[in-house]
């Protein structure tokens, strides 16, 4: 149970690495977003993240 606690630590932790990161390439392409952008990209941040992996794959059309 222990091992299984620090590799799900380990997994968040990496997981929330790689959000930053693609934040940061996010605003590359929009821009500093205003802060209604920003607390709806907030809200909706949650959602995504319990429904699991396989949405994180998705990216949205660049066009």
């Amino acid at each position: 149970m222990r091992v299984e606690l620090e590799t799900i630590k380990a997994k968040v932790e990496e997981l929330e690495l790689e959000n930053a990161a693609l934040k940061e390439k996010l605003l590359q392409y929009e821009g500093p977003a205003s802060g209604h952008e920003e607390s709806q990209a907030n809200s909706s941040a949650a959602p995504v993240a319990e429904r699991g992996e396989s949405d994180l794959a998705v990216a949205p059309d660049p066009a």
